[in-house]
């Protein structure tokens, strides 16, 4: 059965399905639901794809980095947001949520090439700045964050 927050979310579909995926409506599913940790064909198929492969296209096609890239940026987002809301350290937060401190560290590093110490101060163009950047120089190395993973 899916979790309480998974069965919240409705289809982001656009309204006729000849019509294309525009980046708009990937990031609004993305930023709508950053707590909501759903895999890349449940994601295709709330906004309205058939699975992740036709939205690893879609992605490409509109220029934006992988899902798995602009899923991880947003959960930065929200937990330096939760951090900074409730005075608590990125330690306490993950462990609250109920996962490891050590997963949301290396993601801040991995989608912003910086420490959380160093991001704690950042605005939040700041931290887009970062996270572009990153996903640039992935690019200009002629890797993304997803091929890495698969090298090691």
């Amino acid at each position: 059965m899916p979790s309480p927050q998974l069965q919240q979310v409705r289809p982001l579909a656009p309204s006729a399905p000849s019509q294309p995926i525009t980046a708009e409506v990937v990031i609004h599913a993305i930023l709508a639901y950053p707590h909501v940790y759903e895999s890349a064909d449940g994601f295709a198929i709330r906004i309205g794809l058939r699975n992740r492969h036709q939205l690893n296209r879609a992605i490409r096609h509109v220029g934006l980095p992988s899902y798995r890239m602009l899923a991880a940026f947003t959960r930065v987002l929200a937990l330096r947001d939760q951090a900074d809301a409730r005075h608590r350290s990125l330690c306490a937060e993950t462990i609250d949520a109920g996962f490891d401190p050590a997963w949301a560290y290396r993601t801040v590093k991995r989608v912003t090439g910086r420490r959380w110490s160093d991001i704690r101060t950042c605005s939040h163009d700041e931290l887009v700045v970062m996270a572009l950047r990153q996903a640039c120089q992935d690019e200009r190395r002629g890797r993304t964050a997803d091929r890495r993973k698969r090298k090691r």
